[in-house]
């Protein structure tokens, strides 16, 4: 993908994941209590950067996953979670140039949960070891053409399930899903 108008973000299906991106960010926010500021450039390697007393606190990948948390722990081939190697690099020298470690959010749409990995601290420096492997995956989450890739699998051991209160903002989010329906 080289310029914005092929963009996944800019298809009927990316716009569906952005739309869970944004309200992800939020439900982030509100678990930890922090504030958010983008890159202002839909094709950035990262997400958001999260602010707690006007700070940098970390830099932060989110992505949406069709997937339940028990699938995402019967992936076996390898085991792990399946992420692009170049958003890890990335994070690794983003983390490196903010002084913020480097997180990767996932949230899994069919429990409607979120999961994260520490994957670098603020110097750059993985939290963890994790294997890469040129792998065949889909180009887009639209395009089903095949490509070849450096993918990168965290370890589920390092997952973390975030922690949200039952009646907030991830339920009147979803009130607002409903009505639209």
């Amino acid at each position: 993908m080289s310029d914005s108008s092929t963009l996944a973000a800019d298809t009927e299906t990316g716009k569906k994941y952005i739309l869970s991106q944004s309200h992800t960010i939020i439900r982030i926010c509100s678990s930890l209590k922090c504030e958010m500021a983008g890159f202002g450039d839909k094709a950035s390697h990262a997400d958001y950067i999260l602010v707690k007393d006007g700070v940098c606190g970390a830099v932060i990948e989110i992505k949406s996953r069709e997937l339940t948390l028990d699938k995402l722990k019967g992936y076996n081939n390898p085991p792990g979670y399946l992420i692009s190697n170049d958003k890890l690099v990335y994070g690794e020298d983003i983390a490196r140039r903010l002084g913020a470690p480097f997180y990767v959010f996932a949230r899994l749409l069919w429990d409607d949960i979120i999961v994260y990995f520490k994957v670098f601290d603020s110097h750059g420096i993985p939290i963890f070891d994790y294997p890469t492997d040129v792998t065949e995956t889909q180009e887009t989450c639209e395009d089903k053409k095949k490509v070849s890739r450096r993918n990168a699998y965290l370890p589920l051991k390092h997952m973390r399930i975030l922690k949200e209160e039952e009646d907030g903002i991830k339920s009147i989010l979803k009130e607002g899903t409903d009505e639209e329906e």
